[in-house]
Formats: C-alpha cells, sequence, structure tokens
C-alpha cells in the first residue's frame, strides 16, 4: 500500500501547491493542505522525488507512516523511533518538525524520544537549538541527519488526526541563493523576482515537467532570472528584451550561470519590442512551446501610490500589453503564456481587470490555476485562499512592496 506524502510549503503556499498539481500533470487530488503543507496520495511519490530539483515552492518532502488520534501520538512517535533504532551504531542524529494549529509539546517529546535512545544504548543527538521550535532545513542539511539519523514530521490534519511521517528529502537553499544574489548583473529595480518563483512559473507553463528539451521564451528577458532556471531545469531558452544594456547584462548572467552550474541547453538572445513582434523566434530549428515571462510592472512605486498615480500607470501598462497580446496573435502563437501582471495590494488590492477582460476579447482563454475539484478541499482553509481570484489568477507580493505580481496563465490556439 502506497503512504500518502506531505509536501512542506515555501512563502507563498497557493503558488506552491499549483506549482506541485502542474509537476505532476495537473491529475493528482489534494488529500489535505493547509498554509504549511499539503498532502498527495503515494503513488506521486517517485515522480516528485524525480522533481526535486525542478520545484521552486517545496521545503520538505515527507512519507507518512500512520494516523493516529492526539491521545495515540506519543507512542506513534516513539514506536517510529524505535524501529529506525534497530541495528544502528554509532551517534544517531535526530529532528522532529510539528506542523498545523496545534504546536504540541514539542520540548517534552523530544526529550522522550531520546530518553528511548538511552535505553536502547545508543547516544541520540537532537540538532534542535530551540527544541521548541522545527529545525531550519539548512541545519539538517550540514548536520547530515537524513544520513546519519532521520527526522520525524507530525502534521496537524485538522480533523483530530495526526499524520506521523519521516522527511525524505530536504530543500538545498545554497544552489538558489547563489542565483538570486551572486549573479554578476544585479538591479534591484529590474528582475526581483525570485529564482524560486521564477521555477514555479515554468513548472506551470510545462505540466508534467515537459520543460525538459523543451523551448521557452521570455519575450521581457530582463536580467536573465527567468532564462536561467529554464535552463537549471532542462528546457532550452529564446530571451529578447527592447533595451540593449539588458541584453548586454542578460548575456552576462547567462555565461555565468551556464558556467557555475555546468548547463548545457541552449538559449538565444536578441533585441525585441514585445509590442512588435512579427514572427516567432527560432531556437535549434524549433519555435518555443510556451512563454513564461514577468511583463511590465509599471513604475516601482517607494510609497503608497495615490488613486491617480496607479490609474496613470495601470493605463500605460495595459496599452502596452494589449499591443504585446495582438503582436503574438499576428505572429500565431500557438500554446501556453504564464505571465505576472502588476497589481496594487493595498487596504483592497487593485488589478488589472481591465486588461484581463481585453485578453478574453482577443479571444485568449485565461487557465484558471487550480481545478475545482481541487479548489473545493482548499476551502478548509480560508486564508489560504486569500490570493486567488474570481478570474483562477494567483496575487503574489512580497514583505511591504507596494506592486504585487498577479499570476496569470493564458492559452492562446
Amino acid at each position: 500500500m502506497n503512504k500518502n506524502i506531505s509536501l512542506i510549503l515555501g512563502h507563498h503556499a497557493l503558488l506552491s501547491i499549483t506549482e506541485v498539481l502542474s509537476v505532476l500533470g495537473n491529475k493528482a487530488s489534494i488529500l489535505h493542505a493547509d498554509r504549511s503543507f499539503m498532502q498527495v496520495e503515494g503513488k506521486w511519490k517517485d515522480q516528485l522525488l524525480d522533481s526535486v530539483k525542478s520545484l521552486g515552492g517545496i521545503i520538505k518532502i515527507v512519507e507518512e507512516h500512520e494516523r493516529v488520534r492526539q491521545k495515540d501520538l506519543y507512542e506513534a512517535v516513539e514506536t517510529l523511533l524505535a524501529k529506525n533504532l534497530e541495528g544502528f551504531e554509532g551517534k544517531f542524529h535526530l529532528s522532529m518538525s510539528v506542523y498545523g494549529k496545534h504546536r504540541l509539546y514539542q520540548k517534552e517529546l523530544l526529550k522522550r524520544l531520546k530518553g528511548i535512545g538511552r535505553e536502547k544504548g545508543i547516544n541520540i543527538r537532537l540538532v534542535h537549538k530551540d527544541m521548541d521550535r522545527n529545525v531550519a532545513p539548512i541545519v539538517l542539511l550540514k548536520q547530515r541527519v537524513l544520513q546519519k539519523g532521520m527526522e520525524i514530521d507530525v502534521h496537524d490534519m485538522a480533523d483530530g488526526t495526526f499524520s506521523v511521517g519521516t522527511t525524505l528529502w530536504v530543500h538545498n537553499p545554497e544552489s538558489i541563493g547563489k542565483r538570486d544574489m551572486q549573479k554578476p548583473e544585479r538591479d534591484m529595480y529590474v528582475g526581483m523576482m525570485p529564482p524560486k518563483v521564477a521555477m514555479a512559473l515554468l513548472n506551470i507553463a510545462f505540466p508534467g515537467g515537459s520543460i525538459k528539451d523543451s523551448v521557452m521564451w521570455d519575450p521581457y528577458g530582463g536580467l536573465g532570472v527567468i532564462p536561467i532556471e529554464a535552463l537549471v531545469m532542462g528546457g532550452d531558452a529564446v530571451c529578447s528584451d527592447i533595451e540593449p544594456a539588458m541584453i548586454e547584462a542578460m548575456e552576462t548572467n547567462l555565461l555565468w550561470a551556464k558556467r557555475e552550474f555546468a548547463l548545457t541547453n541552449a538559449y538565444a538572445i536578441f533585441v525585441q519590442d514585445a509590442r512588435r513582434i512579427r514572427d516567432l523566434p527560432v531556437l535549434n530549428e524549433r519555435t518555443p512551446k510556451a512563454i513564461v515571462t514577468e511583463g511590465y510592472l509599471g513604475e516601482n512605486f517607494s510609497t503608497a501610490p495615490h488613486l491617480d498615480d496607479m490609474n496613470s500607470a495601470m493605463g500605460y501598462v495595459e496599452k502596452m500589453h494589449v499591443r504585446f497580446f495582438k503582436a503574438l496573435k499576428h505572429a500565431e502563437f500557438k500554446g501556453d503564456i504564464v505571465i505576472t501582471l502588476p497589481y496594487y495590494p493595498l487596504k483592497r488590492s487593485i488589478r488589472m481587470t481591465g486588461l484581463l477582460g481585453s485578453i478574453r476579447r482577443m479571444g485568449i482563454d485565461i487557465i484558471p490555476l487550480v481545478s475545482e475539484e481541487n479548489l473545493e478541499v482548499l476551502k478548509g482553509d480560508y486564508e489560504l485562499l486569500l490570493p486567488y481570484t474570481s478570474d483562477g489568477t494567483i496575487l503574489y507580493t512580497r514583505g511591504s512592496q507596494f506592486v504585487g505580481r498577479e499570476v496569470v496563465k493564458l492559452r492562446m490556439s
């Protein structure tokens, strides 16, 4: 019998969930989800583990061993540890993470688990600095917990039961962090999209990991954040931008990424005004299968904008994008587009609904990012769905930004 698989979600839970479902070819059903983790059937285990290097929004993958009531939780955790201690020699590295509304008595339970080691004559080393908190993924990696011991995970399923499992995989933030912070050309106003988000958008555009050996196109290439992640994920990339200076910076960053991460896939860069596209780009005799891009976001406000300023910015952005989509239709592009459009996350989110209406009138379909079936499951956590719009798009912002991103999936046929 396949054991259920839990995935610990990144900063933007709903975007992470959408990415996972797309990686699984939009065929998986959500068994449970909240803002910290989601759970799917165990039959998806191998496919998920095969995809870990291309997942941007997942922190850990956990395999469920048992589902118990709270009164049986301590016994279940102790039994799981005892089983893994059988035949073990040396110092056993142990961590435990707890997720959900009930934090439980994590410190007390860890002490009891350490006592089991003493009973069996095995020295258990707890890697927690603070036994009331979960251990950061980087600590699990540096302490080699999964190689020298185990991490036990307890998930509150919000139905009176708890899922007890073990960590199978932990995200390594160092490689992504390097691509984010150490690329030679950086600009706080350009190319601010985190690599994790770029990976999520690429996975949404290419379901089932189909980006491998496919060609993607970023017509607002900027500093090359999205094309770099496409190469990392095994795809080929075509990138364009209206600014020659951006093309030069993009080339520098792509060459650096190919060297630093031993990337072998092909890419092509050229100057192109996205509003004046006439022909589809070609790379090694292939046209792009999908477009993934951060559209023009307009003015980067450093303080909360006034309504007149927002309306002016949105009017210009709308005109620019309408011309872009008309140019794509003229060039006869056929395929999916995942694009981020600006919105303003003030007391109420001010979105570019006028642009979405113009897109529909051009005969371009807006594809909901979450299926009706999975949407019903997600309704169990009201706050999880707050970023989801009636148009089937997802709102994304970081910190105190005054201009957010609306993730939109389109289809031109």
